[in-house]
């Protein structure tokens, strides 16, 4: 079956996976604004980190906003049980990436200097990693709409790269964060955040896992 909207078939459906869609959209939006706090704060630049702070703040309440509407159509529309329990779990494991992001942004408002030096550019490189995995978990997610299982598939890949290279990005920071003379409320507060994007990170991945499931048991035939 070449596409998923015609094998959803019902106009109610095919408003859900748009939904899921903006949902998706929501998850890039703030893994986005992420990274951009992050490039101010390790500019030093905290008053316009802030801004990208509260955007985040803004973008997490849009985003539970449709996984409540989501839900809540998945609850009432004409799916399959198994259909609709792993849909539901995509979009559970698809908000897990922006309430991640809210949290390493909320560890960052804590912070009142920019980070040190040896830190800046992994930081920085970690904001762009977490784009590139949201990125391509909504393009996944297009491609699965589309009926283009193979590239869907290859993106799923991607994610899982992304999520592999944050992991050894995460044990370089440790290295060098474990090698300062940093007070201990300030190198607490910068391993928790190294964690929060990691676990971000980890999330999108686990969100690739039940599409690559999707498309691969669901949506074959």
């Amino acid at each position: 079956m070449g596409n998923f909207f015609g094998w959803m078939g019902m106009r109610e459906q095919q408003r859900v996976l748009l939904s899921s869609r903006d949902h998706m959209n929501k998850v890039v939006e703030v893994a986005e604004h992420l990274r951009s706090v992050l490039q101010h704060f390790c500019a030093g630049e905290l008053d316009e980190a802030n801004v990208y702070q509260q955007r985040i703040f803004n973008a997490e309440r849009q985003a539970d906003e449709l996984r409540r509407e989501l839900l809540e159509k998945l609850s009432e529309g004409l799916f399959l049980p198994a259909d609709r329990a792993d849909l539901m779990l995509l979009v559970e494991r698809a908000d897990d990436v922006v309430d991640c992001a809210n949290g390493a942004a909320r560890l960052l408002a804590v912070f009142r200097e920019a980070p040190p030096e040896p830190l800046r550019e992994g930081l920085i490189q970690f904001g762009d990693l977490l784009v590139q995995a949201a990125k391509k978990l909504n393009e996944a997610l297009d491609k699965l709409a589309s009926g283009d299982r193979r590239a869907a598939l290859d993106l799923c890949a991607a994610v899982e790269r992304a999520e592999e290279d944050a992991d050894v990005l995460k044990a370089s920071l440790y290295e060098r964060l474990f090698a300062m003379d940093l007070p201990a409320g300030t190198l607490m507060l910068l391993r928790d955040l190294i964690d929060a994007m990691e676990n971000t990170a980890d999330r999108a991945e686990d969100a690739a896992d039940l599409l690559r499931v999707l498309t691969v048991s669901r949506f074959s035939g």
